[in-house]
């Protein structure tokens, strides 16, 4: 039996009659419990919304525990863990409500907070560039609009991109171990299955049927957002194949993220928006190269590809096309971007009248509206909205983020499949961003996550399960620095 398990581990110490030391003991909790403990809270959520008010600030107050207490490792796992629960969140949370940018707002004051703690810091100079090339067009938007009006329309165009640098500060300073790694990932994946909770029970008790129509569906996603429901489930599949793809499972874990990705798939699908299943697909595609081209993986993931591809071709798409009529097919063979090309070119238009320092934060909208006499929505693709409403700035700024994807990516230390996980990351926040702006924190996680360090077990040692913690440390006792960097 080896060291680790899939799941989340809570160690303890307990007495060494030899040395008078208590060394650890770890009470394990697999991963299908908590999966079915997620399940159980979706319901009860969606019972009694308060309880989704009190889980948001719980698992806040938890990862501002972990800031102060210098366990960077934890605060990723929160931070993690509110990136999968964000929409569920958005859905469920009332009277009170979380704040909508709970997760913006939330991510930032934890990373804040562990940096500040944090011994011996860096704060890398690309991501403050980054937000200074922003500045400009902040001024505009103060100068131009009441003080309040400003503040929203900067909060909302903008939140994404600081949650994106205070990320890379904090994540430029965490090296996390093959465990630790997992442990982000579950914790990830875990609110996203209460998410898929809820969205198959508001299809099952729904009173009528389902009018499938080939156009993104509410009645499928939750009775919220087709978008983001779907970009979310996205995000799970696509990290539940980068876990079967890069570690190592006992047989009954192997079942269990096997069926979550399956669960994830189909109600990705369902959903009837086409970003979220496009995003996944391009991520993962990225990760599946880069494992293919390491020889410890190969073999394992040909496998996975052949079994996935003939399920999926054979048994999950011919189902879900009959059951809804041949409208999913119809649906994602549509190549129309549903007007997001129009608004698109409406910003490149802006921007070849503010070449310079752009229109300002969120004056894009007011502009399509008043001068030109369009009548549409918010700019869905950040980067014509940079352009529009940045000018020069935009550009130089989306050009600071490639240097800081390929820096990442190409780091010495990084084994190949570090880089597939990088990659992945990567292309799934900039696809997301293409399409979906910065609605959400994911985006802004998942390229901060790329500043992260790998470091590695020793050729032959493998860990095959997941600790959350460190070791509690004897009463008065601190925590040795070699313990406390492999926590």
């Amino acid at each position: 039996m080896t060291e680790l398990q899939q799941g989340i581990t809570f160690p303890r110490r307990m007495g060494n009659i030899l040395t008078g030391e208590r060394p650890a003991r770890k009470f394990r909790v697999g991963l299908l419990p908590l999966v079915l403990l997620h399940i159980g809270l979706a319901l009860l959520m969606n019972t009694v919304p308060q309880i989704a008010t009190v889980h948001g600030l719980l698992i806040w107050g938890l990862g501002m525990w972990w800031a102060i207490s210098r366990k960077p490792e934890g605060v990723a796992y929160v931070g993690a863990y509110m990136v999968g629960a964000e929409v569920l969140w958005r859905m469920t949370s009332s009277d009170p409500a979380l704040p909508w940018e709970f997760g913006k707002y939330g991510t930032i004051a934890l990373f804040v907070v562990a940096l500040f703690r944090m011994r011996g810091t860096r704060i890398p100079l690309l991501p403050l560039l980054f937000i200074l090339l922003l500045v400009p067009s902040m001024l505009i938007t103060l100068t131009y609009y009441e003080p309040q009006i400003a503040r929203d329309r900067i909060v909302f165009n903008l939140l994404g991109h600081f949650a994106l640098a205070f990320g890379a500060w904090f994540f430029s300073n965490l090296t996390l171990t093959e465990s630790q790694l997992r442990n982000l990932f579950i914790a990830l994946i875990l609110p996203i299955s209460s998410l898929a909770t809820l969205v198959l029970y508001t299809i099952l008790t729904r009173t009528g049927p389902i009018v499938w129509q080939a156009r993104s569906s509410f009645a499928t996603s939750g009775g919220f957002g087709p978008n983001q429901v779907s970009s979310t489930l996205g995000l799970g599949l696509m990290v539940v194949w980068i876990m079967l793809m890069y570690f190592r499972f006992e047989r009954v874990e192997q079942l269990v993220m096997a069926a979550l990705g399956g669960w994830f798939f189909v109600h990705c699908l369902l959903t009837f928006s086409r970003g979220g299943i496009a995003t996944a697909a391009v991520g993962a595609a990225a990760a599946t190269l880069h494992t293919l081209a390491d020889q410890k993986r190969r073999m394992q993931v040909i496998f996975l590809l052949v079994v996935s591809l003939f399920l999926i071709n054979e048994v999950a798409l011919p189902r879900l096309n009959e059951l809804t009529g041949g409208t999913l097919s119809e649906r994602f063979s549509d190549t129309s971007l549903t007007g997001r090309e129009t608004v698109a070119q409406t910003d490149l238009d802006i921007f070849r009248e503010h070449p310079v320092w752009g229109l300002g934060v969120g004056r894009t909208t007011d502009y399509r509206r008043q001068v030109l006499g369009l009548d549409i929505s918010l700019t869905h693709t950040e980067y014509t909205r940079m352009l529009a409403e940045h000018g020069i700035m935009g550009i130089a700024a989306l050009a600071l983020l490639i240097l800081m994807g390929w820096i990442n990516y190409s780091r010495e230390e990084h084994h190949i499949s570090d880089r597939g996980i990088v990659l992945a990351a990567m292309v799934w926040a900039a696809v997301f961003v293409a399409h979906s702006a910065l609605r959400l924190v994911a985006p802004s996680f998942l390229f901060a996550f790329a500043f992260t360090r790998f470091a590695h077990e020793q050729e032959g040692v493998r860990e095959s399960r997941v600790a959350l913690s460190r070791p509690i440390p004897a009463p008065g006792k601190a925590t040795p620095p070699d313990e406390r960097a492999l926590a």
